[in-house]
């Protein structure tokens, strides 16, 4: 089977959904909602579609309509015309790699497979001369789960030689890669756990759980209505999107005994899975009345997740 690390980090060049940024959060949202359903069989999206989904968020018309060019011009999505009308459907390109991404996404936090104990080393060398290559490289092994050791020494607890390699071979940089046991010699802080700072991904995991913590339990008692179920699915998803993309996926053994990953993961599934039916009645209600054919059609995204406690093995 294949390792639950490998759908941590995609391969490097696909086409994304929007990161969240200064500025894109309209991006973020409508990606968001691209990835969370289909709309494939309800033949596209309207930009007037777009308009009134993006309103349910407090984005305004011309954001969501600067939103909806950016999209398509990162290639998401694609225009096709039919008579007087244009819609927005998602490109072929971006329909093969969306699903595995919210895969990825949602999956992130189920039990990682046992440790066994080795680290790979990535060592590089760029010259100075070469800024942009060789900070282009520094960003995809980041991506790809591998932290700075010393310059030019990146470690990572998982075999990501392959992937680390694609890396190297798209970049036309030559990587020296190998996998083995850490052996300390004197100073304990000279650790490869040590290249790893957790301080930030903390203060997101506490971010996230002092923001929807209360909205789970609400969940559970039902007390959340459909009218409110579209914008918290979605800014659900989004916030754990973004401490996946943040989060290096340590092995257990390495992280602190108080590591809050666990709680959050069950308050993200709380969410995820109770508000799926809530989510998708708000999204028709809003379209019925642009495009009834769309809002009959409209579909969750069908993602297997394992629940918490269900171990995913190599």
């Amino acid at each position: 089977m294949t390792n639950a690390n490998e759908d941590r980090w995609p391969d490097p060049e696909v086409v994304d959904l929007p990161r969240q940024q200064a500025g894109s959060s309209s991006q973020a949202l409508l990606g968001a909602l691209l990835a969370d359903y289909t709309f494939e069989d309800a033949g596209g999206l309207t930009s007037e579609a777009v308009v009134r989904l993006l309103a349910e968020f407090g984005i305004s018309s011309s954001g969501a309509r600067s939103a909806l060019s950016r999209i398509v011009k990162r290639g998401l999505l694609v225009p096709h015309r039919r008579g007087r009308t244009v819609t927005y459907d998602i490109s072929d390109t971006a329909r093969l790699t969306h699903r595995a991404k919210l895969g990825a996404v949602v999956r992130f936090g189920t039990p990682a497979p046992l440790w066994d104990g080795q680290w790979t080393v990535a060592v590089f060398s760029v010259p100075e001369t070469q800024r942009i290559l060789r900070q282009r490289l520094r960003t995809l092994l980041e991506n790809g789960g591998f932290a700075m050791f010393a310059d030019a020494v990146w470690v990572c607890p998982w075999d990501r030689r392959d992937h680390a390699s694609r890396i190297g071979s798209d970049l036309g940089v030559h990587l020296a890669l190998f996998r083995g046991e850490f052996f300390a010699c004197g100073d304990s802080e000279m650790t490869p756990s040590r290249a790893f700072d957790l301080r930030a991904v903390r203060k997101e995991y506490d971010t996230f759980l002092d923001t929807h913590a209360d909205e789970a339990a609400a969940i559970i008692r039902g007390q959340l209505t459909a009218d409110r179920a579209l914008v918290l699915r979605t800014t659900v998803l989004r916030d754990w999107r973004r401490i996946a993309a943040l989060d290096p996926a340590l092995p257990q053994q390495l992280l602190p005994m108080d590591w809050p990953q666990g709680e959050a993961r069950q308050v993200f599934e709380v969410l995820w899975r109770g508000l799926g039916p809530l989510a998708l009645a708000r999204l028709r209600t809003l379209l019925a009345d642009i495009d009834p054919a769309v809002a009959i059609n409209v579909e969750l995204m069908d993602i297997e997740v394992p629940q918490s406690g269900t171990s995913t093995t190599p």
